[in-house]
């Protein structure tokens, strides 16, 4: 049975403490660069424009689109408590259709351990919120450019050759009209099929299917404890724990274990913060085209969960049809999960690892 352990939470705490959060924050300006967002949506847009558009991706939205499949009709708060239950089994290990006990303990763990740790790690990163967030828009950016163009915003002359790689976009091959519904309701059934997947049920397979459902039904009324954490506190906490987490390991390409590397990346933060100043050398049309692309793009990116799932009309009825109305709503679990990987460390123990765990007395 799974139960988020206190002794990890508090050691997490203390290597907190010892970074040097607030030079940290002295590196980021006050004022993120203006065009930092559209940068960012550019390059995921035309990212997955680009897939769309090549010989792996198009042939395969079509083949989707030409199955021809009826409206996905479960309510999007349906799938979502379906996701949840898959997010809470590959975080957790805990797979919520067979281990209502184990729920309960990582429930009341989280009740009784989080609390103290969260006002703790709250007094502690609060003053650093938006240097914080800043971070994130900045390495979110950096990494996106990077995948989408192979142009790094930290060297110098990033700006030049980013305008290079936004032109040969332009390029692209005339997007395809389709149906938009029809390719959302795809990427919806993709997202239906990973999600049970993810809990260990091949939906292709018509007995796996019929054993999913049948699952589906045994969880209904799962007695699990209610969460009285703050959520908003978690999810705050968790944004900043994922704005840390590059610390510790790798960031804007440099190696955060070598014992320069404080100085380097405060060099890589002043480049990359300098060439954002720069304006992109494209003209009004341009951009205009560019942003028509990565418009169609982000709405395109809905489809891949689909690409390569073996969905035929069988399944999208058993989709269409599981039971999930009921199925009691694990968002706050999951909620809980994504601040348990949020600290890089696997916070959950199979069992009490200590005499003077809290959790470990009251089961």
């Amino acid at each position: 049975m799974s139960c988020m352990c206190l002794r990890k939470l508090t050691t997490f705490l203390e290597s907190l403490k010892n970074l040097p959060l607030n030079m940290l924050a002295s590196l980021i300006p006050k004022d993120i660069m203006p065009q930092l967002p559209m940068l960012g949506s550019m390059a995921y847009g035309l990212s997955s424009a680009s897939f769309m558009m090549s010989p792996l991706g198009l042939p395969k939205l079509n083949g989707g689109l030409g199955l021809r499949l009826p409206q996905f009709s479960l309510p999007m708060l349906e799938l979502a408590k379906l996701e949840a239950m898959a997010q809470v089994a590959g975080m957790t290990g805990t797979n919520p259709l067979y281990a209502s006990p184990s729920l309960q303990r990582m429930a009341t763990s989280a009740n009784v351990n989080l609390p103290g740790i969260m006002q703790m790690m709250m007094e502690l990163l609060a003053p650093l919120i938006d240097p914080l967030m800043d971070l994130l828009a900045l390495v979110q950016t950096f990494n996106a450019v990077q995948t989408a163009f192979g142009v790094n915003l930290a060297v110098p002359g990033a700006m030049p050759r980013l305008a290079l790689a936004l032109s040969a976009r332009i390029n692209l091959p005339q997007m395809p009209p389709f149906d938009l519904a029809a390719a959302m309701d795809l990427g919806s059934y993709g997202r239906a099929m990973r999600a049970a997947s993810s809990l260990g049920f091949d939906l292709s397979k018509p007995a796996l299917g019929i054993k999913f459902t049948a699952a589906l039904n045994m969880a209904i009324g799962l007695p699990i404890p209610p969460l009285t954490i703050n959520l908003p506190q978690m999810n705050t906490l968790a944004n900043l724990l994922e704005a840390l987490a590059p610390i510790q390991k790798s960031m804007l390409g440099i190696n955060m274990t070598l014992p320069n590397a404080w100085d380097l990346l405060a060099a890589a933060l002043s480049a990359l913060l300098g060439n954002l100043m720069e304006p992109l050398k494209l003209s009004a049309d341009e951009m205009g085209s560019l942003a028509d692309t990565a418009r169609w793009g982000s709405y395109c990116s809905a489809v891949p969960p689909s690409l390569g799932m073996p969905l035929s009309l069988p399944i999208a009825l058993r989709l269409n049809s599981l039971p999930l109305n009921l199925m009691p709503d694990l968002g706050a679990l999951a909620a809980t999960a994504r601040f348990g990987e949020a600290t890089g460390l696997n916070v959950w123990s199979s069992s009490p690892c200590h005499a003077s765990c809290p959790v470990g007395k009251m089961f």
